[in-house]
């Protein structure tokens, strides 16, 4: 199976303004495949093993000295897929749409 995922300094490429963040981060060191778990099923060992890699990836987040930037510039960019700064951003997107249908559903 060819590995198709991108190393994550392709993905930054918007290094841009005064700072250069991603240089300093602790990303860096690993593999980027970290930073995007496969999104789980409705498998209850999947939403397990999900939750696992997620809590890797923020456990390696906890230690970066620029995580806020990260997290600045996710959030910035409206990512919606992997861990930037050291939040999922998959679980976020899947909270949001559920809090939307939820929304919906109250009467007037």
């Amino acid at each position: 199976m060819e590995d198709n995922t991108p190393m994550l300094s392709n993905l930054l490429t918007f290094n841009r303004g005064e700072t250069r963040w991603f240089d300093r981060a602790e990303c860096r060191k690993h593999d980027p495949r970290i930073w995007f778990p496969e999104p789980p099923t409705s498998d209850a060992m999947d939403r397990a093993r999900y939750a696992d890699e997620v809590a890797d990836a923020q456990e390696i987040c906890g230690t970066c000295p620029v995580k806020d930037l990260c997290l600045k510039d996710a959030s910035d960019r409206g990512e919606v897929h992997g861990v930037w700064g050291g939040k999922d951003f998959y679980k976020s997107r899947r909270q949001q749409a559920l809090e939307s249908r939820a929304r919906e559903k109250v009467p007037a």
